[in-house]
């Protein structure tokens, strides 16, 4: 298998997103702004260009006509970003990669921010009531709707299909869901203090402990939605751990359990953790965090020599995936036979 082509040069680049071939990043070699530190994602002034590459064809191209956007998310070939208008408030833009065009402008008062996308449906968290609230767009349907204008701020939304979740300040800060094509609201039983949700299929993945910006002594959990099970999948929560990400049956996120940032990751089949970035063909020093993950195609942001770039693996398993392994709530032991092979990018 070919090494994976991501950027990594030309100023700095950050907050990769995939889905399938492509890949989606933050880049500043327009901008007058750096990347910033490694606990940016709050930041309001890391203004960048979103550019787009194709991990198979090489094809790649920007998609912003000024460096003032931030946070790209993507799904098969819609991508969405938030952007500072003339107002100085942020809006979102969806755009269609086959089309090379503009599909939706979604501006209201207030702030429109961290989109997420799952096909045609887009969803966000928007201060224009106040406090943020979690909506959405049908760009299919053009049309959008209110998921919850609950009390307190609703954050961090995430998307997979029908199934949305987010991050909810009543209660101690729990992670709840709503499957759209039901209208049921949820929440996560017997967690409280969580972060950063993820979904794929009926699956949520999230961060518990520590506090929105310090992460200490968090635990990676994974939820499933269908038969109500809850799993630690990170085998500690000694140290900073956070940004976890969930692809078929992989859940990938960063952690510091042994000095600076690494990439782990999860195999929700086999029960296996490991770390992602061992692998690398290069020195890994400095840290590797912004995960994200399409299929057995890991990325993240690099930050070696402290110039920020994008690298990755792709992960070869040598035997195909039979079922689910997690156990609820304990930390699944490690196989220390399952280990994958990974590719490294050169």
């Amino acid at each position: 298998m070919d090494p994976i082509s991501v950027e990594t040069g030309r100023a700095d680049q950050a907050y990769p997103r995939a889905s399938g071939d492509w890949v989606v990043w933050e880049d500043f070699r327009r901008s007058t702004m750096p990347s910033l530190g490694r606990d940016a994602d709050d930041a309001t002034n890391r203004l960048a260009d979103i550019r787009v590459r194709n991990l198979v064809t090489g094809e790649e191209h920007r998609l912003t006509e000024t460096p003032n956007a931030m946070r790209p998310a993507i799904s098969g070939n819609v991508v969405v970003w938030a952007e500072v208008g003339s107002s100085g408030d942020r809006d979102l833009i969806v755009y269609d990669l086959a089309e090379r065009g503009t599909l939706s402008q979604i501006r209201h008062g207030g702030n429109q921010d961290y989109p997420a996308v799952s096909g045609s449906r887009v969803v966000w968290q928007d201060d224009r009531d106040g406090t943020w609230d979690i909506r959405g767009f049908d760009v299919g349907q053009n049309e959008e709707f209110t998921i919850t204008g609950a009390n307190g701020h609703q954050t961090q939304p995430a998307i997979d299909g029908a199934l949305v979740a987010w991050r909810d300040s009543r209660e101690g800060g729990r992670i709840c869901f709503e499957d759209l094509s039901a209208a049921t609201e949820q929440c996560v039983p017997g967690v409280d203090e969580a972060f950063e949700p993820s979904v794929q299929g009926t699956r949520i993945a999230f961060r518990a402990g520590g506090t929105r910006n310090d992460p200490e002594d968090a635990g990676i959990y994974v939820f499933n939605a269908a038969d109500q099970t809850l799993a630690q999948v990170s085998t500690t929560t000694g140290g900073e751990r956070g940004n976890p990400v969930l692809s078929e049956n992989l859940v990938t996120w960063w952690d510091e359990r042994e000095g600076d940032r690494d990439i782990f990751a999860y195999n929700l089949a086999t029960g296996a953790e490991f770390k992602v970035n061992a692998y690398s063909a290069q020195s890994d020093d400095q840290d590797q965090d912004m995960p994200t993950v399409s299929g057995t195609t890991v990325l993240w942001t690099d930050r070696r020599h402290n110039d920020p770039d994008i690298r990755g693996v792709r992960i070869v398993f040598a035997q195909a995936p039979q079922g689910p392994a997690t156990q609820p709530i304990e930390a699944p032991a490690v196989a220390p036979d399952a280990a994958p092979e990974v590719e490294s990018e050169s």
